[in-house]
């Protein structure tokens, strides 16, 4: 059974997004959050779900690089340079396209399919702050 939760951290593609990030060369991070944002934000298919979860993170990661903070997953700290304007823009594309129709990762909330009940809004809840802190 896989991780499942509301929290920008508690899920597979969250974990197998972190493991990436951890192994990435600190200046390859850059490029290796920017292509896991472009696979959601350039999708014009249904979104899957393990694609949606890692943009999540990664836009999780510009938004704390934003501040001037690593990115802290609960275990550990990752250091990320300071975003562009046009990394912080694909970001929020990135979001937009995950919690929008036509995602599986806003079907599965919807509906119930993880963890055990319609928890949409409060997903959506911990997606919004992300997308705030980008602004």
């Amino acid at each position: 059974m896989g991780a499942w939760g509301t929290g920008v951290f508690d899920n597979d593609g969250a974990l197998d997004f972190l493991t990436e990030l951890r192994q990435c060369d600190p200046e390859d991070r850059e490029r290796f959050i920017r292509q896991t944002l472009q696979t959601a934000a350039g999708s014009q298919d249904y979104l899957d779900i393990d694609d949606g979860q890692m943009a999540i993170v990664a836009a999780a990661a510009v938004a704390a690089a934003r501040a001037g903070q690593p990115l802290n997953s609960g275990t550990d700290e990752i250091v990320i340079a300071p975003p562009t304007p046009e990394l912080l823009a694909q970001a929020v594309r990135a979001l937009d396209r995950v919690t929008g129709e036509s995602s599986e990762w806003r079907e599965l909330w919807g509906e119930g399919s993880v963890a055990g009940g319609d928890m949409l809004d409060t997903a959506l809840a911990a997606v919004a702050e992300v997308r705030t802190n980008l602004l």
